[in-house]
């Protein structure tokens, strides 16, 4: 093979690594465009940039499918429980200490009371950084786009 016949080749598997490379960011695009509706126009604009808004929407999308990962397990995991089960005494212990004790499902309860609780300290956290609280479950009432 001489040199213009290899400068070719090379020049043919450029052009379609390049191409490969434009077709998959084009479908990344589509892709989050479909699933993020709106949230993408107004993610592009507060990101100032395609390439910043989507990388921070994969972002999301890896955020989202942990979380989910997780509520799966412990949907699971409640799924095969018992009322007896959950009945039991559960011990919360610290270094050894035992620092409360309550039946499981109360244990459970207070877990999911405490999240509730930390997710609004972070709304009032934001809000006196004048940080506009994101929508979550519906519009929020720092964000007049919606």
């Amino acid at each position: 093979m001489d040199n213009t016949t290899m400068l070719v080749a090379l020049g043919v598997i450029v052009v379609v690594a390049i191409a490969a490379v434009a077709i998959w960011q084009a479908q990344k695009s589509r892709r989050l465009q479909h699933r993020f509706g709106a949230e993408y126009e107004r993610t592009v604009e507060d990101a100032g940039s395609r390439r910043r808004a989507e990388a921070e929407l994969a972002a999301r999308e890896k955020r989202v499918k942990a979380m989910e990962k997780g509520v799966e397990g412990a949907r699971k995991a409640l799924q095969g429980t018992t009322d007896e089960h959950l009945q039991k005494t559960w011990k919360l212990k610290a270094r050894g200490q035992v620092v409360a004790e309550a039946p499981r499902y109360v244990m459970l309860q207070d877990s999911i009371n405490h999240l509730a609780h930390h997710r609004g300290q972070l709304t009032v956290y934001l809000r006196l950084n004048e940080v506009p609280v994101p929508a979550i479950y519906g519009p929020s009432a720092d964000d007049q786009r919606f």
